[in-house]
């Protein structure tokens, strides 16, 4: 039984090949050639958990009766307007999730 060898290609086995490790240059195009891609979905759905997660403990932290009394003790205007309230602690909601969500371009020096 004869095998034939297609002519435009080589068994990986026959290769040459030596005993030395690859260079970093080398390895780095040889990763960026085989290895396999991330599952990018999977990293945008962490991404969005991440965030769901944050707006939910800050919605949680906002409407506690702990943090009404705190705001009732050192802004005297809430403790007359449940509205004024409402307003005081969504602004403070809002900065603290901008805050939350940029903190690296906070402490990025350029």
């Amino acid at each position: 039984m004869d095998k034939t060898f297609d002519i435009n290609g080589d068994f990986l086995k026959t290769l040459p090949t030596n005993k030395h490790q690859p260079s970093h240059h080398e390895q780095k195009y040889i990763d960026m050639l085989f290895n396999e891609q991330k599952n990018i979905s999977t990293i945008l759905i962490l991404n969005e958990l991440k965030s769901v997660v944050i707006v939910i403990s800050l919605f949680f932290l906002f409407t506690i009766p702990q943090t009404d009394s705190f705001l009732q003790t050192y802004i005297p205007y809430t403790n007359t307007s449940r509205y004024a309230l409402t307003i005081v602690k969504s602004i403070l909601f809002a900065i603290t999730l901008w805050l939350i969500n940029n903190i690296h371009l906070l402490t990025t020096s350029y």
